[in-house]
């Protein structure tokens, strides 16, 4: 999804999403607290945090503030409008089948973001990063998917911009060998995470498509290496994978249809 970012930023409504975020951080925050944490004058804080309760995007309860359901309308209007809606069943199909942590990653302004995580009840939960708002590409199998599925050169862009941040010493940190995979998984049809995004955990992916082949996403599944390895990890979680995809993209093709499968 290649966005330029090009015109002037506006620093008060970057105040205002700074402000945003942090309340999302802290689970609801005072005054007092964002203007220490974002170094802002209180009364700067206090306008803008009145200007979102009037809005309705927070609320306040006892001098704290809070995320109001405004944002959840949005939410459920992009969700729908970017027909990821029709995503979300199959990830919890894909969790239960397999007993395993599944997502749905899709990329925007050069990072990937996690639509859908579904964790089985046995599964231990992860750790903040993989509910990360922004996740780097070149590491996750579902990252290096979408990297093999953009256009070459706003592939390279992303990479140019972001660069290859070693997270373990399996991780691609040079363009060369990592476009060589990109070639791999596009031929293949699905990527392999052999622990380069966490020690000791691994991934599988694959592309979801559009009706049209554009791509829309990937799904992945990953484990403690202990219990992805073999032909679990290299044949049967792919094919898995694989026919999934293909079902949601024949789901696309006829959502508006009401068609089920």
């Amino acid at each position: 999804m290649p966005n330029d970012g090009s015109g002037r930023r506006l620093s008060s409504i970057e105040r205002t999403f700074d402000i945003i975020e942090e309340i999302k951080e802290l689970d609801g925050a005072r005054v007092s607290e964002l203007a220490d944490r974002l170094e802002m004058p209180k009364s700067t804080v206090h306008n803008h945090l009145t200007t979102l309760v009037n809005r309705g995007y927070l609320v306040k309860y006892d001098g704290e503030y809070r995320l109001g359901l405004d944002f959840l309308n949005l939410g459920r209007y992009v969700k729908s409008d970017w027909k990821y809606e029709i995503v979300e069943s199959k990830v919890h199909e894909i969790a239960e089948e397999t007993g395993e942590r599944t997502m749905f990653l899709v990329e925007e302004h050069g990072y990937g973001i996690y639509v859908f995580v579904e964790t089985p009840p046995d599964v231990i939960k992860p750790g903040k990063w993989v509910y990360k708002r922004r996740s780097s590409l070149h590491a996750a199998s579902s990252g290096k998917t979408v990297l093999a599925h953009l256009p070459e050169a706003y592939a390279r862009d992303i990479v140019s911009r972001h660069g290859l941040p070693q997270l373990t010493e399996n991780t691609h940190t040079s363009i060369g060998p990592l476009f060589e995979e990109m070639e791999v998984i596009r031929e293949q049809g699905y990527a392999l995470n052999r622990e380069e995004h966490m020690k000791g955990v691994r991934s599988v992916s694959a592309p979801v498509f559009y009706p049209d082949d554009r791509f829309f996403g990937a799904l992945s599944v990953a484990a403690p290496v202990r219990r992805l390895n073999g032909d679990r990890f290299r044949s049967e979680i792919p094919q898995l994978l694989m026919g999934i995809a293909d079902e949601i993209q024949l789901r696309l093709r006829y959502a508006s249809e009401e068609v089920t499968f």
